[in-house]
């Protein structure tokens, strides 16, 4: 296994819109108007369209993959969310970019069935294009292979 300790990451940014939101509301159910509906956004209680906390949550996914990708990080194992915790700091508005600043926390061997596989626990802290904090989240992934 790979020593990661000292490893970070960060993402591209991506940029939230509200085509994306409104297919993710969709499938949700998450119909709330300060999600989709720009006039009834401006009288509620964030005075605009932001995007669902699950949605910026969902994204830590996303980034993970390209992490993969780009640093051929455990290429030959699948990948399993073992764990996740979220901790929401401002909205996120439709418009904004956001990225994710992945850093290992702890790296583990635990036992998974008849083998011994890689377990992180990652820090992952979101930002805007302003650098602010909206997210930060705590995720725990075992590397099955």
């Amino acid at each position: 296994m790979e020593d990661i300790r000292d490893l970070s990451f960060i993402s591209s940014p991506i940029v939230i819109n509200l085509s994306d939101v409104k297919k993710f509301c969709e499938v949700t159910g998450d119909t709330q108007q300060f999600h989709l509906a720009p006039e009834q956004a401006k009288k509620s209680f964030f005075g605009c369209l932001v995007a669902p906390g699950a949605f910026i949550s969902s994204l830590v996914i996303k980034t993970m993959w390209e992490m993969h990708a780009r640093l051929n990080l455990f290429p030959d194992y699948e990948v399993l969310n073992l764990k996740s915790k979220v901790k929401y700091v401002q909205p996120v508005r439709i418009g904004d970019a956001v990225t994710y600043e992945w850093k290992v926390i702890s790296q583990q061997v635990a036992r998974f069935k008849e083998s011994y596989c890689p377990v992180v626990l990652w820090e992952v802290t979101v930002t805007n294009q302003s650098g602010e904090i909206v997210a930060k989240n705590t995720c725990e992934f075992g590397y099955v292979g």
